[in-house]
């Protein structure tokens, strides 16, 4: 979603998603490397994976770092479930997060900071930005 979002003109199917990640779930580390596979020539800058922290508590600036370049990807984990799954962030900010859901049936929402928080488990993929080459 997000690299269509960006305007990616190619985009592989699931099942080549799949085999570039090394055919097994999605890591953020995962993730990150075959979107900047795909997206190389087509995305001035690098995705980065990362578990993210706000030592002051401050999200919003959390979430102005991660969506300073695009929309960036959330891993949701519900506790004690085995398998989280990677959801879309359009916008982010102290009060309210703005959801892309790719899970069947694909939806749109928006969550409250505290719902967000229960689930997200400060895992992120985000663009970051590189200096053009001169």
């Amino acid at each position: 979603m997000v690299l269509r979002i960006l305007g990616v003109p190619t985009l592989p199917d699931q099942s080549t998603l799949y085999a570039l990640g090394g055919q097994m779930p999605f890591s953020i580390n995962a993730l990150a490397m075959v979107m900047n596979e795909i997206s190389a020539t087509h995305v001035p800058g690098r995705w980065q994976a990362q578990t993210v922290f706000a030592p002051t508590g401050n999200w919003d600036h959390v979430f102005q770092v991660l969506g300073a370049s695009s929309a960036w990807i959330a891993h949701f984990r519900v506790p004690l479930e085995r398998l989280g799954h990677l959801v879309v962030v359009l916008s982010a900010n102290a009060k309210r997060i703005e959801v892309l859901d790719p899970t069947h049936p694909g939806t749109y929402y928006w969550m409250n900071v505290d719902e967000f928080m229960a689930v997200w488990n400060w895992e992120a993929v985000y663009l970051q930005n590189t200096p053009r080459q001169r």
